[in-house]
């Protein structure tokens, strides 16, 4: 039996945008929370973190009672969503006061070389409108200090603990839409952490978020200390090209990254310099790409609603699906959801789930949105749920199981 459906719905924040989503689990095995004013030591804890239009990052802590003894019966009571922190810069004000430009981005990693993404403090990076970046790190003991039972805090007029950023600094010629942290395990031996910024003049810079990971060597495996926050360690791609729009990480390939430009042009970039993979089969900007799981394939969604996936495992990419009118309007972004499965968001308010087996007969499923949802971010242990965030401040939470 399938289990596609909404599982919970929330305004957050009534008329403030939310522009990304980023999702990461609780390290704590046996926190517990409040489900239905039950402590319920069952329970299954993630958290997500939100970049809204007032310029303020948001943490959040959800908690599910397990679904093991319903099997596909959901019962969307079960879920709770609570504010439990706000991420401020060194001078931001909470609540906001005054005329702010947005945070646009928000992007997660951990401080961490290992193959377990769980692993490590959790470093958190945003960006502004003018390009200005802040950086947090988070304990990884942060959980366990955590009450057993938290109170709902999701009224603003409550006061969740504020954490104040490490760090804050302006990339030059940044557009101020694009920003991924790089996970530390695909830069190889410890070093700097690092984050892909877009640039006006088509260029994607890499630069030092100040934190290292606790691996402390070089190459030559001599102890070093981080590169001062906010400096530009590469440049990569070619001056003059397109904007950048969006971007994501290849899963396994060490510094590998596909763009999407204005133009409609996708580059897979490396630490080469330059243009490992250019593509030209998308006419206008391309809003949407993401890599499956395993990286074998990438999804490119663009405006007119042409939606592309190719390859990746061939030594030379080929181009294996397309579907002409995948969405009747842009295509806002292109999302993971397991080595087959992913999910594509679009401006005519609906969220189409498709398989990489069964292309041909369109999507597996479609989620009918009353908004605009321009972020979406699966929960990462697994694939079965999907956190989205709307342009009118609603959040909902949906069940992909199958």
């Amino acid at each position: 039996m399938s289990s596609y459906r909404s599982l919970h719905r929330q305004e957050i924040l009534p008329g403030t945008a939310i522009w990304d989503i980023a999702t990461a689990p609780l390290l704590s095995s046996n926190h517990a929370t409040s489900v239905a004013n039950t402590a319920v030591s069952s329970a299954t804890h993630w958290r997500f973190l939100t970049a809204t239009s007032d310029g303020i990052v948001r943490l959040y802590s959800a908690a599910e009672a397990s679904l093991d003894a319903k099997q596909d019966v959901l019962d969307a009571s079960a879920l709770s969503v609570t504010l439990t922190h706000v991420l401020l810069g060194p001078s931001q004000t909470y609540p906001v006061t005054g005329r702010v430009l947005g945070c646009t981005q928000v992007s997660v990693a951990r401080n961490y070389v290992g193959d377990d993404d769980d692993a490590g403090n959790l470093v958190v990076a945003s960006l502004e409108l003018p390009g200005t970046v802040r950086i947090w790190e988070l304990d990884e003991r942060m959980d366990d200090r955590l009450p057993r039972t938290t109170p709902d805090l999701t009224d603003e007029n409550d006061s969740p603990s504020q954490i104040r950023a490490l760090h804050e600094f302006t990339v030059p010629n940044a557009t101020g839409t694009t920003l991924r942290l790089c996970p530390p395990r695909l830069q190889g031996v410890g070093g700097d952490v690092v984050i892909a910024v877009g640039c006006l003049d088509g260029t994607v810079a890499l630069v030092a978020t100040g934190l290292w990971t606790p691996q402390r060597v070089d190459h030559a495996g001599k102890s070093k200390e981080p590169t001062k926050a906010g400096t530009v360690l590469d440049s990569w791609g070619s001056q003059g090209s397109a904007v950048p729009l969006c971007f994501t990480w290849h899963p396994v390939q060490p510094q590998t990254l596909a763009v999407g430009r204005e133009d409609g042009i996708v580059d897979v970039l490396t630490d080469s310099r330059k243009s490992q993979h250019r593509f030209t089969q998308h006419e206008n900007p391309v809003r949407g790409v993401a890599f499956t799981d395993d990286g074998h394939l990438l999804v490119a969604g663009s405006d007119d609603g042409f939606l592309t996936i190719w390859d990746f495992s061939r030594p030379v990419p080929a181009l294996v699906h397309h579907v002409t009118m995948a969405h009747r309007s842009l295509i806002l972004k292109a999302t993971p959801l397991d080595h087959r499965r992913f999910l594509t968001t679009g401006a005519d308010r609906q969220l189409h789930v498709w398989n990489v087996g069964q292309m041909s007969t369109g999507p597996v499923h479609t989620f009918q949105t009353d908004h605009s949802v321009w972020c979406t971010e699966r929960v990462v242990r697994g694939a079965s749920r999907l956190v989205t965030g709307s342009d009118t401040g609603w959040l909902q939470v949906y069940s992909l199981a199958k």
